[in-house]
């Protein structure tokens, strides 16, 4: 069984969801599929009963956009090894993500195959890897302000005029600012 591992419909602009395409298309193919959200997300070693949803749409005529989607049955589901659980919450990843993530690490040491690893996904955080790489633009992590200042310095003398500070722990654009270097 395919499992997606998603946010609250509430939360989702289900009329272009990806991950709702995709379950709905494998549904469409004779896959089983379910949802599973953040409120019954659980593991324990003792063995654990998770909630799943089930959920009917479709697409539109015209294109790849969805329609009617919706919740139908809700039902107990003990994850075997040979279920497929999709990880695609969103971010932010912040401690609530985390542990998220060590819940799922636990089902994948059980034998459940997650598609997104919760390992991949905390060891290599998206924002930082995108400035790891060789010509990537000036950064600085870090919580020191004389080290910040340091690296300002440093950019002062490359004349540089303009910086960005972004979370690393937000997203869709939360927290982004852009400053003057002189400010």
């Amino acid at each position: 069984m395919h499992v997606f591992y998603i946010d609250p419909f509430e939360k989702l602009n289900l009329k272009k969801d990806s991950t709702m395409m995709l379950a709905l298309t494998l549904k469409t193919r004779g896959e089983k599929c379910k949802l599973l959200f953040e409120k019954d997300l659980a593991w324990s070693n003792q063995g654990t009963a998770l909630t799943v949803h089930d959920f009917e749409g479709t697409f539109k005529e015209d294109g790849p956009y969805m329609e009617n989607t919706k919740l139908t049955q809700s039902e107990a589901w003990r994850p075997a090894k040979r279920d497929i659980l999709h990880m695609r919450l969103d971010p932010p990843f912040d401690s609530r993500y985390l542990r998220y993530l060590w819940l799922l690490d636990q089902w994948e040491r059980e034998g459940v195959r997650v598609i997104n690893s919760p390992k991949g996904i905390m060891h290599f955080n998206e924002k930082l890897v995108a400035y790891q790489q060789p010509k990537a633009v000036a950064s600085w992590v870090g919580e020191s302000s004389s080290s910040f200042e340091t690296f300002v310095k440093d950019l002062r003398a490359q004349k540089v005029n303009e910086i960005v500070l972004k979370p690393l722990d937000l997203y869709s654009g939360i927290g982004v600012e852009k400053w003057k270097i002189e400010d």
